[in-house]
């Protein structure tokens, strides 16, 4: 399917409703390990023993002290990785929860701060434009979020990495054809960008307005992104699906069984055949 992250969700106080707090806290958690993978923060360890005892306990009184330390020092990598190291034994525990948001959108605020004062230093710091806007999004800011990518385009025009987040962001606000747009752009720019003719297919096969043409022009991206990248399951994924709404759901189902093959462990691609194997129907239109 379509390969970009997924919707977050801003920091909250203890004074707000609890109840909202703790789903917002579960999708952070997912947040910050999706983040991990891509470079952002680091993941946890158990460097920082002072905060835990000898049978390996979290001392309380220690980590906020050491996190209230760390934070007032802009350290809030270290002391994100000290709460998320508590977290592993204390999953439950409200008040670190609560501590890991409030850290959390203190490093953003601090992502945002340096990466201007990098963009301030050189205008064409194409990677600062992307971390600033990155870090916009994470605190729920999509209108500065927008700002900074498009500021970015106007001394950078042939930054495909900023092409793609502002494709990306239009397509989560549910502009599609803009999205469309800025994805063919950057296949312009750069024919070998995979995920851009992979998002370009999907978004075509999945419009409300799609017809049989459409599918064939989805069909011919999803091809091209996968002779760029063979093994990419995202990608057979997403032929897989085009090939069931033109009608061929035997090539659909063996094209998600080798996603399958691939990824043994992304349940998606497992749900996905189990819709394929179990809806019955005409070709699409």
């Amino acid at each position: 399917m379509v390969t970009w992250y997924r919707d977050t969700w801003r920091a909250v106080l203890l004074k707000k409703d609890v109840m909202k707090d703790m789903v917002r806290i579960w999708f952070l958690l997912v947040l910050l390990l999706q983040v991990s993978l891509l470079g952002f923060i680091a993941m946890p360890h158990q460097s920082r023993l002072e905060a835990f005892g000898k049978d390996g306990r979290v001392n309380f009184d220690k980590l906020m002290a050491q996190v209230m330390k760390l934070n007032k020092e802009k350290q809030h990598q270290a002391a994100l990785d000290l709460i998320l190291s508590a977290l592993n034994q204390q999953k439950e525990d409200g008040l670190l929860r609560h501590l890991l948001l409030q850290t959390f959108e203190l490093y953003l605020n601090d992502e945002v701060k340096y990466g201007q004062a990098d963009i301030k230093a050189n205008a064409k710091d194409v990677a600062a434009y992307g971390r600033v806007a990155s870090a916009y999004e994470l605190l729920d800011d999509n209108f500065r979020a927008m700002e900074t990518l498009l500021t970015g385009i106007a001394y950078n025009p042939s930054a495909t990495d900023l092409w793609m987040k502002i494709g990306k962001m239009e397509h989560k606000l549910g502009r599609n054809e803009g999205a469309l747009d800025l994805f063919k752009e950057v296949t312009r720019l750069d024919p070998r960008q995979s995920d851009a003719y992979n998002n370009i297919a999907y978004l075509l096969a999945q419009s409300q307005d799609c017809t049989v043409l459409d599918l064939k022009k989805a069909e011919d991206f999803a091809k091209k992104a996968r002779a760029l990248d063979p093994k990419n399951a995202e990608y057979i994924d997403t032929l897989a699906e085009i090939h069931f709404k033109q009608g061929d759901h035997e090539l659909a189902q063996n094209l998600l069984k080798e996603a399958i093959r691939l990824e043994p462990h992304k349940e998606s691609f497992k749900s996905h055949l189990q819709r394929l194997m179990t809806t019955k129907g005409l070709p699409w239109r």
